[in-house]
């Protein structure tokens, strides 16, 4: 899988996030989907707890197993993410691993905060 993709709202403004992740193949050969992980970073520090995803979503580690479409492409799968603590920064990082082997996926960095405390 080369070409991933995160599609989420225009900015964090509440504890939970939903954000869409899909893959296209590049190559001649069928892909395994891989089994991911997905985070909001603000720093160097995990800030966020996957709480749900529309499939594959493993409870106790909060893991996504992704699947293959028809098309060979991977399947979307929207995956909640509870943030947890509140930010401090103007903005934070999305990012996806593959969460066998921790290789970054893809991201979406400088991705803007605007949390209203209570």
């Amino acid at each position: 899988m080369d070409r991933w993709a995160l599609v989420v709202a225009p900015g964090l403004s509440t504890r939970f996030l939903s954000v869409q992740m899909s893959a296209t193949p590049s190559g001649l050969f069928q892909p395994v989907p891989p089994l991911v992980r997905l985070e909001v970073r603000e720093g160097k520090n995990v800030i966020s707890r996957a709480v749900s995803a529309s499939y594959g979503f493993q409870e106790a580690t909060g893991f996504v197993q992704l699947a293959l479409a028809d098309s060979g492409e991977v399947k979307p799968s929207t995956v909640t993410l509870m943030i947890d603590p509140e930010p401090k920064g103007k903005s934070v990082e999305i990012v996806l691993f593959d969460a066998a082997t921790d290789w970054k996926l893809t991201r979406l960095s400088s991705f803007p905060v605007s949390m209203v405390g209570f």
